[in-house]
């Protein structure tokens, strides 16, 4: 499942034949609950809002502020990025269209 932040509700992903579990969380999962492996993508904070403005409008703004306080607090409080198993420098995403990464030491 996936959260439609736009629509403010639970969003139905499609279904993926042949993957038994893959997990990928935005909002807070990795500070608290133990995974096999956990993939942070650190990415400095105007470009996540950027990114989140182009991708749900300006009208949304509003919203990102209040998420990203929140987020601000959960990763203080929780250093889920100290959990990291491998950790991808999402700034470097924007000059990669191909779907390449960056990994950070």
């Amino acid at each position: 499942m996936r959260y439609d932040e736009l629509a403010q509700r639970i969003a139905a992903l499609p279904a993926h034949n042949g993957v038994r579990l893959v997990a990928v969380d935005g909002c807070g999962g990795a500070g608290k609950t133990t995974f096999a492996f956990i993939v942070w993508v650190d990415a400095p904070r105007d470009i996540r809002l950027d990114r989140g403005i182009e991708r749900d409008g300006a009208a949304a703004a509003g919203r990102w502020a209040v998420w990203m306080a929140a987020e601000d607090e959960y990763v203080a409080r929780d250093k889920p990025i100290d959990r990291a198993d491998l950790i991808v420098d999402g700034s470097a995403l924007t000059a990669a269209p191909d779907r390449s990464f960056v990994v950070r030491d």
